[in-house]
């Protein structure tokens, strides 16, 4: 049986930047938790495929909310149309805070 592909389900669109779903496997019966794409056509397999997890946000952001994080990260100008960019001291001095 064909297939028919269908663009990725809107989460969140903010400030010009469109934020999109994916799924497991690229199927659409199985929406990722926390994986997320700035194209409607975006795979999970894809380098653009970012982990909402990997965002570093201050204590005043809930990270369970995955929407206020994303918010977060255009706002720093880490997520844009073209995808996500945390500059490295950025997630550095996140990993080292996290080990001590």
């Amino acid at each position: 049986m064909p297939y028919v592909w269908e663009d990725n389900e809107v989460f969140l669109r903010f400030k010009g930047v469109t934020i999109y779903r994916v799924y497991k496997d690229d199927m659409g019966d199985i929406q990722r938790e926390y994986w997320f794409h700035v194209s409607p056509a975006g795979s999970e397999h894809d380098e653009e495929c970012f982990d909402v997890r990997d965002i570093p946000v201050p204590e005043s952001v809930n990270r369970s909310d995955h929407k206020a994080v994303l918010r977060y990260a255009i706002r720093q100008g880490w997520l844009t149309a073209a995808g996500l960019e945390i500059p490295g001291d950025i997630t550095a001095r996140r990993l080292k805070e996290q080990r001590a």
